[in-house]
């Protein structure tokens, strides 16, 4: 999970102030488990199986955006960096 932690630490460091990974991958516990042992505030791991989801992750994590009164959002794989130009 290398990546993971390079990919949380450098939107972090963009100034995200709270991420939500809704993960799909084959083992779901994986993640959830690599983020127990790190204990990052700020981050929540949601496990969320299946094929086809991504809308309704999307909506799911939308719903959350707006109980929290977050201001800003967007969605990325975890493939993919928020670049500032």
């Amino acid at each position: 999970h290398d990546y993971v932690e390079e990919w949380v630490s450098y939107h972090f460091a963009l100034g995200f102030s709270h991420i939500y990974i809704y993960d799909n991958s084959i083992d779901p516990t994986r993640l959830q488990r690599w983020n127990d042992r790190r204990q990052i505030p700020n981050l929540r791991v949601v496990e969320y199986p299946g094929t086809n989801v991504d809308i309704p992750a999307y909506k799911a994590c939308a719903q959350q955006v707006v109980e929290k009164e977050h201001t800003w959002l967007t969605f990325l794989d975890m493939d993919e960096f928020f670049v500032l130009k």
